[in-house]
């Protein structure tokens, strides 16, 4: 907490004491409103629920499979030895073991998926920002952050250039679609392979 309000002082002491003659031009940017009002991350985001919700159909099968042998063993145990249902049992206890550790995998495969997914989009808005900001000469471009924890606590709508990264964004990569393929996802229809 101190450190943050250090680096705020500083910033204000520089741009207090900054000469008029090199006034510091500043503009704030909501990152994540930029992503949301893309195509490119409305896709992502549906991808990435697809492929998320088809991996856990999968494991799902596999668990309502684990129960129906349970139950099945569970039967037998009341008309058959306790020994000679042992077998049985042990292989259970590694088949459920498996599915554990199949569930624990598709999770951080999905992380994985996840986060290079926002990473390739926040490559490419970081690249519109920085173009923006060396044709307007900006000194500063702030990310706004999340309403719950914001970086900017105020700034004039006038310095906001989230409308106009948007619209860059979008013309910058109309036809260059997130590539999924590096993370072993086909490409969506309609979408070069």
């Amino acid at each position: 907490m101190r450190g943050w309000m250090t680096a705020c002082l500083m910033t204000g002491a520089m741009l207090v004491g900054a000469p008029a003659e090199a006034a510091v031009k500043v503009a704030v940017v909501d990152v994540q409103e930029v992503m949301e009002a893309t195509a490119h991350w409305k896709e992502a985001v549906n991808r990435l629920e697809a492929e998320r919700v088809s991996r856990q159909a999968v494991l799902e099968k596999k668990q309502k499979e684990l129960r129906k042998k349970n139950d099945q063993i569970s039967a037998k145990a009341a008309v058959v030895a306790p020994e000679a249902l042992l077998e049985e049992k042990e292989q259970l206890q590694r088949d459920a073991a498996e599915l554990t550790e199949a569930f624990m995998q598709n999770q951080k495969a999905l992380t994985y998926l996840e986060q290079g997914v926002t990473d390739m989009m926040l490559t490419r808005v970081n690249a519109v920002v920085r173009q923006i900001s060396v044709q307007e000469d900006y000194d500063f471009v702030f990310e706004t952050g999340p309403e719950a924890a914001p970086n900017v606590w105020y700034a004039q709508g006038k310095i906001d250039i989230t409308k106009r990264v948007t619209q860059a964004y979008e013309k910058a990569y109309k036809d260059k679609p997130l590539d999924f393929s590096r993370f072993g996802l086909d490409a969506p229809p309609g979408q070069k392979k």
